[in-house]
């Protein structure tokens, strides 16, 4: 139970029997009334208050915080959060002030930007004879109907585009409707339009945090590179954000590991300070109930990893999760971007992609 009448506050293990106090530490949440349950599958407690906004935190028997998690992300409040209990399914249940009982998954990770998949356009050109008649064609402002996965909100599709001067671009356009399984999209072919490639895209649709503008987390970038001696230095970067530092436009990295095969060479999570491997030691921990600590922020930085003890002619396994804070323009934006984040081991390019949390 808690213990309010302690400056800090305590959270108590009580001897049902006679009220005994079996332990007592300080409580991870400022909260004058909380609520308490048992991790079927850990064992350790999770406590919420509505005090407390909307952060849920994990913690040990003996106190130890283990995680914290932000229940915004999945729709409940700030001031909400009256009571606790795990269903058997080892959802968590989660009461609210406002009358009404929530089912959440204290491993899910809304903050996570799926990969779409482009599979299918169907289109027939209503007017003209398509070059290719074995291909789906169009005419501007035609509706087409695109078909793959992982379509919702955030997808954009994006077009090849010829201004009248002649200069190439791309140009990002909202779906007019995306069906629930989101398996298919309806889009509407824009002025400029040229035949070609299209290409679909999940962008940020949540702001959560920094800045006012949507954010976005790729998880588990995966690349690979090849040892030219017994060390190696992996370089993270961005190009063209806009000026004003970390307050308009920045970047972070977390959960990153070097592996050959089974084995692993590095790995850090930044959870306890950074590795003395890396050039930069700076380390966010403002939102640790959203994305835990993690290495930046950044804005036109270039922080390093030295990696030694590795075998010259190997190839290795680089994987990290990559976050891009606020006005992220990508590609589809001439006036502003393009914002391009790039990783390089040894002066080797190993990725140079366009983010866009921004479209236009």
């Amino acid at each position: 139970m808690l213990d309010r009448s302690q400056n800090p506050r305590k959270n108590l293990e009580i001897d049902p029997a006679d009220g005994t106090v079996l332990s007592s530490f300080n409580s991870p949440l400022w909260g004058d009334e909380a609520g308490f349950a048992v991790d079927p599958v850990t064992g350790n407690l999770w406590m919420g208050s509505y005090n407390d906004s909307s952060t849920l935190v994990e913690f040990s028997r003996t106190g130890t915080e283990v995680r914290c998690i932000n229940l915004a992300l999945q729709g409940i409040n700030d001031a909400e959060v009256s009571g606790l209990s795990f269903d058997d399914t080892g959802k968590l249940l989660v009461s609210s002030t406002q009358g009404r009982v929530y089912r959440v998954d204290i491993n899910a990770d809304p903050v996570a930007i799926s990969t779409p998949t482009l599979n299918a356009i169907t289109g027939i050109a209503l007017g003209g004879v398509p070059a290719d008649a074995g291909k789906a064609s169009a005419n501007v402002n035609q509706i087409v109907t695109l078909t793959g996965t992982q379509f919702g909100p955030a997808t954009r599709v994006l077009f090849p585009t010829v201004d009248e001067n002649g200069t190439p671009g791309l140009l990002s356009v909202a779906p007019l409707q995306v069906n629930p399984a989101g398996t298919q999209l309806q889009v509407k072919v824009p002025a400029l339009a040229v035949t070609g490639a299209i290409k679909v895209t999940n962008g940020a649709f949540t702001n959560y945090g920094f800045g006012s503008w949507p954010d976005a987390a790729y998880r588990g970038i995966t690349l690979s590179f090849t040892a030219s001696s017994t060390s190696s230095v992996i370089g993270f970067n961005d190009l063209g954000l806009e000026g004003g530092g970390v307050g308009n436009e920045s970047w972070g990295i977390d959960n990153v590991k070097v592996a050959q095969g089974k084995s692993t060479v590095f790995a850090d999570n930044f959870e306890n300070g950074t590795n003395k491997a890396w050039s930069d030691a700076r380390i966010e921990t403002t939102l640790a109930s959203t994305f835990s600590a993690f290495s930046g922020r950044f804005s036109s930085d270039q922080p390093l990893l030295s990696l030694n003890g590795l075998t010259a002619g190997q190839t290795y396994t680089l994987s990290f999760d990559f976050y891009a804070f606020d006005s992220w323009d990508g590609e589809a934006s001439p006036n502003y971007g393009r914002d391009v984040f790039q990783v390089s081991a040894d002066g080797k390019l190993l990725m140079s992609e366009s983010i866009g949390n921004f479209s236009p």
